[in-house]
């Protein structure tokens, strides 16, 4: 199998916050420095890699999947509530059968009435 050889060196100020996510990710021993790299670039970026490829659909759902995931878990870390839903507004708008728009520009008219927020 052919190999892809790829190599990172970043040299940053030590009193940055950079160098307390890099110190982070090299002394916790719970996942492997590697793999936290690699599910990093995954969740991020590997979607858009296959972009026009027909796995593109697939990967970006697995990826915001993994986001999803770890939103949770920074969520769970902090102590932190999930965001609320932001309101829609909709037409509200009452007609029996007999009265639903048949035209395009009935139904424009019909959206100018009342709106009401739904969560």
């Amino acid at each position: 199998m052919t190999r892809i050889d790829f190599s990172w060196r970043c040299q940053i100020t030590a009193d940055t916050s950079d160098a307390q996510l890099l110190n982070y990710l090299k002394d916790d021993e719970v996942i492997p420095l590697r793999e936290k790299m690699l599910q990093s670039l995954r969740a991020f970026w590997k979607p858009l890699a296959y972009l026009h490829q027909p796995e593109g659909e697939r990967l970006a759902i697995e990826a915001i999947y993994a986001l999803e995931k770890h939103a949770d878990y920074l969520r769970s870390q902090f102590g932190l509530e999930l965001p609320k839903p932001k309101a829609r507004r909709i037409p509200r708008v009452k007609r029996t059968v007999q009265e639903q728009p048949s035209t395009l520009s009935q139904l424009e008219v019909a959206a100018e009435g009342d709106f009401e927020e739904v969560f």
